[in-house]
């Protein structure tokens, strides 16, 4: 299993507004004798980017 998922999209490469967001997903299993937890990062503008991303989709 991998640790550590980057939800990013091609268009946060060199992006100067890129702010990263990490979200920790519990995977203890029962009887594991250490926590176990999973990092989802994506970036805090993520909603804001896939906006203007979809309106220039029609005008390129």
């Amino acid at each position: 299993m991998d640790v550590f998922q980057f939800c990013l999209r091609n268009f946060c490469s060199y992006c100067p507004d890129f702010d990263p967001a990490i979200e920790k997903v519990d995977c203890t299993l029962i009887g594991d004798s250490s926590q176990k937890t999973m990092n989802n990062i994506r970036c805090q503008n993520e909603s804001r980017c896939n906006n203007i991303a979809e309106n220039l989709k029609g005008k390129v």
